[in-house]
This record gives structure tokens, sequence and C-alpha cells, in this order.
């Protein structure tokens, strides 16, 4: 159910096995597809009809997948026999969020658009002048070409104070659902800007961040800049990849300064070349990981690891490095400033020791 004017979300989630619910549909309704021996089923509609449809599949209106322009309600149910002594267990799952739009550069309008999936906006901008009068919004994106700084073709600075959670699109421009497809963003061959320029708070989900390093042969811009205090968020199925930077001390794919932190909970960097920089420079307040993190880089001179930390700084571990499939991280560390060698069985030089990462206060409280 959506707020048409605040564009605040509010999900009924049927079908997510990694939150280990799975539902089969006892009817076909729309893009709902009836399942073999299915029991379950959803209806929509004016809230106060909700309590003599609890057990329909059916929806009020003639789209199946949405009620628009009514107070809205939601029913769901379960047809289950049960035999004597037997258990069985029924999930499903409620889902928040704030202000949300769709953004389609080829279907979408930015002065006509309304921001739903089947009127979106065209580009970022008209997503951003949507999402003004918010501090957090969310922009799910079902289509937009290659990067290149072009009215339009670029993804706008994101100012201090605002946060942007930008991830693929869960609904097509017909209203249906994209089933996890994945949509890349991409430089073009002439843009030498960072792709993502942070200022206040960036929120990545399931989507691809491209490079191009093997056209963009000019580009010496990371894929992500965060400035300030700007924090960045790498959270599910996210790729960063295939960029390519040539000054010294700065990142690849995502280039930390002054006081911006990085935290990733799974997500994958990869495929990135910098000369003394890694794909992820931490010369900044913090970096924090957990989950199956992979961190991988193919970097060009002298460094074969993924994450660069300057002098007195080092990754935050926020908890275990594996995920319940048992995936595990793989994050590999240069650290700048390593102290003098000692030589013999008298230590000349001070602070021998240099931590590159430790866990997180919340990981290390264990019992009351």
């Amino acid at each position: 159910m959506e707020n048409l004017e605040s564009r605040e979300v509010f999900e009924l989630i049927t079908n997510d096995p990694s939150q280990g619910i799975v539902n089969g549909y006892r009817g076909t309704i729309g893009s709902v597809t009836a399942t073999p021996g299915g029991d379950f089923a959803t209806w929509m509609g004016v809230y106060y009809n909700g309590g003599t449809n609890i057990f329909k599949l059916a929806t009020e209106g003639s789209n199946p997948n949405k009620v628009q322009g009514i107070d809205s309600g939601l029913a769901y149910s379960w047809v289950v026999n049960l035999p004597p002594y037997q258990k069985v267990v029924r999930k499903v799952g409620f889902k928040t969020r704030g202000s949300s739009v769709y953004v389609n550069y080829t279907n979408g309008n930015d002065s006509t658009g309304t921001g739903e999936a089947t009127n979106p906006y065209k580009t970022f901008a008209g997503a951003y002048a949507k999402l003004s009068s918010v501090t957090m919004g969310y922009i799910f994106v079902q289509d937009y070409p290659e990067l290149d700084g072009t009215a339009g073709k670029e993804v706008p600075a994101i100012p201090a104070g605002k946060t942007f959670i930008i991830q693929s699109a869960d609904r097509d421009f017909s209203d249906n659902p994209t089933n996890g497809a994945k949509i890349t963003l991409k430089r073009a061959a002439s843009y030498t800007q960072p792709l993502f320029t942070v200022n206040g708070g960036l929120r990545l989900t399931d989507i691809i961040v491209d490079g191009n390093k093997a056209a963009a042969t000019n580009d010496d811009s990371p894929l992500i800049q965060v400035n300030g205090s700007g924090k960045v968020f790498i959270q599910g199925d996210v790729t960063l990849q295939n960029n390519k930077v040539t000054s010294d001390d700065k990142g690849s794919a995502i280039n930390l300064s002054s006081s911006a932190e990085l935290e990733m909970n799974y997500g994958k960097i990869t495929g990135n070349v910098s000369k003394t920089g890694g794909a992820v420079y931490h010369n900044a307040n913090r970096v924090a990981v957990k989950n199956a993190v992979e961190l991988r880089a193919m970097l060009m001179i002298k460094i074969k690891n993924l994450t660069v930390l300057a002098q007195n700084k080092k990754v935050e571990v926020l908890g275990p490095l594996v995920d319940d499939t048992g995936a595990t991280a793989d994050i590999r560390v240069t650290v700048k400033g390593q102290p003098a060698a000692s030589t013999g069985s008298t230590i000349t030089s001070a602070d021998q020791e240099t931590i590159v990462a430790e866990p997180s206060a919340s990981l290390c409280r264990f019992g009351g």
C-alpha cells in the first residue's frame, strides 16, 4: 500500500526465501500464478471490507496488483487441512519504507511523472526533486543509460543532510515483478567524474555499478567519492566493478576522505584497478564490515590487496564474517606507514604492532 502524496510504502511480503517466507497461492490473479497444492490467498480493497474478504483471492478494482484512490486495506489467509498431531507453520512479513519513487530514462517524465512504477520520473534529478522535502528517500531504477555527465545522464551529488537508497526496481514499467533482475549503472567512455559524489548518505542495494575501465581510459575518478561526513552503506547483492584510477592514494571503487564512513553488509568489490590506493582507500573516519563481504581487486602497480588503510586506520568488524549459508568474507588489506623493522633481540622502533581490524563494541559484548 502506498501513500500517493508522500510515496511512503507499506508492504506485505508473501514470498522471500531468504527470510524463510515461502507461500504457494491457491489461485491465479494478475501476475500471481497458482501453485499446485497452494493454500495461500491475499485480498486488497477498501479497508472496511477486509473482514468479509479474509479467505478471498481478489482485488477491488481493475488492476489485480494494486488498489488506488481509496482508504485501502488488505487481508491474507491460508486454508490448511490439519491432520491430528500435525504442526503447520505459515509466515508472511511486513516492511515499511519511506518516500519511494521509480526512475526510467526511456519511459519516464520529470514533468508529468508521479514516481509510480507505471509513471516514473525520467532522471535522478527528477527523483531528487520529488524527494527534496524528506531526509531519506528510496529510488528504484528500472532503466538508465550510460552515465556521461550530460543533462539527465548523471547522478547529482547527494547533499549533506540527505540519504538516498538506490536500488534496482522491484517492479517494471508494466507493474510486473522484476524477480530480482539487476540494473547496471555504467560509466560512459568519455566520463571522467565519480559516478556518485556523496556529501550526505548513500545506500546501495541489489545493483551493479560499473566503471567501464576498458573504454574509459582517461578516467581517474572513483566509482564513489565520499566527502566530509558522508556515509556509504553497501548492502545485499551489490557489485562495484571495473573502474581504474591512476593517481596515488585514491581508491578506484570507493574513495573515503575527511570524516567519511563506509559500512558493508554483504556486497562485492571486484575487478578494479588503482595505483597505490587500492579499490577502497580508507583515510577517513570508519570502515565497517559484516557477513559475506567480498573485497577483491585487480591493482595496477605494486599493491595486490583490496583495501588500503592510511596510517593508524583500521577496519571495524560489526559481526561474524560468515552468513547462515556458510558463505565467508574475503577481505584483503594493505597498510600504509608500517613501522620500521627491528633486528636482533632489541626492539629499536616504537609501535611495532599494526592493527588492521578490530571487533566493534557490540560484537565484543557477551553475557549480561
